[in-house]
């Protein structure tokens, strides 16, 4: 039976990976993080190993959490919803 641990060469990869997104995303606290290294840490656990098929998924991973905030905020940026008149 195999183990489901991670051997720390394996945590330090996911780490770098982490630290780079981080870089990309400096804006983002450091709590915004901890699903996409759950995603990675389950990722490798079911076989994904190459660090270059972890860095695609967590890119694909933040650009479906970032992209939304940032329509978000240029729509309110642009005015938002009209804000209604107390009667």
């Amino acid at each position: 039976m195999s183990s489901v641990f991670l051997t720390s060469s394996e945590m330090n990869m996911i780490g770098v990976l982490l630290v780079e997104a981080r870089r990309k995303y400096p804006e983002r606290s450091l709590a915004f993080f901890s699903e996409p290294a759950r995603l990675l840490v389950k990722n490798f656990q079911a076989g994904v190993t190459c660090e270059g098929e972890l860095r695609r998924i967590l890119e694909v991973w933040l650009c479906v959490a970032i992209v939304p905030d940032r329509f978000i905020d240029r729509w309110d940026d642009e005015g938002g919803a009209p804000s209604r008149m107390a009667a």
